[in-house]
């Protein structure tokens, strides 16, 4: 940076790779154009295209996660957060050289609550049958609410919905939306005890 004598006349804005600079409280100097920004290394752009996937898939799901992430965080995140961190660091594939969700991985919620183990279902035109049964030698639950969500891979789209059933031998009949038939679907079931104050794990079932 330099100082210029006030008998010179002095230019406005830039000339080249300068810029010169004067105000009522400093005298005039001028200074050199500041670097254009360095273009980011393929890390950075590898991290900013995973943050963007994983803000798009989740963020449909935000108020879901806030209801059903039960387990407390050690940092005292909020569940949102927690959710973001846990995908983040387990739900991208580590052998891809791009930015790939793998949405088996996905975890919506966390708690101590035990969720059924063997599921089966049945999609016929609209109508989604699932059907799951616990392990007789587990956590006895008799009625719960549970929660559906449903991320459709071709569309990048999602939805979810509340119903009650039954923990065990139960089952859930909905239907899905036109716009989600015939697409890649990944669906997520979540349990919740009666007085909503404890949640399962997420459970992935691929729909198609």
């Amino acid at each position: 940076m330099a100082s210029i004598n006030k008998s010179l006349w002095l230019p406005s804005g830039s000339l080249g790779n300068m810029v010169f600079c004067s105000g009522p409280l400093r005298k005039a100097y001028v200074r050199l154009r500041p670097d254009k920004k360095k273009p980011r290394s393929v890390a950075q752009q590898l991290i900013s295209s995973k943050l963007s996937m994983m803000e798009h898939f989740l963020f449909p799901f935000k108020a879901l996660i806030k209801e059903v992430w039960k387990e407390p965080s050690k940092k005292r995140r909020v569940p949102y957060d927690c959710a973001r961190s846990y995908f983040f660091h387990h739900s991208f594939d580590p052998r891809s050289p791009d930015a790939k969700i793998l949405p088996e991985t996905v975890q919506l919620s966390k708690g101590n609550l035990t969720a059924p183990e063997n599921y089966y279902h049945i999609l016929e035109g609209k109508n989604l049958i699932i059907r799951w049964q616990c392990d007789p030698s587990g956590e006895v639950v008799d009625y719960s609410s549970i929660y559906l969500a449903i991320y459709n891979e071709d569309t990048k789209s999602s939805m979810y919905q509340k119903s009650n059933a039954l923990l065990i031998n139960g089952e859930l009949i909905t239907e899905i939306p036109e716009g989600f038939l015939g697409s890649a679907l990944h669906a997520y079931l979540i349990f919740l005890s009666p007085d909503g104050k404890s949640a399962s794990a997420t459970s992935y079932i691929k729909l198609t």
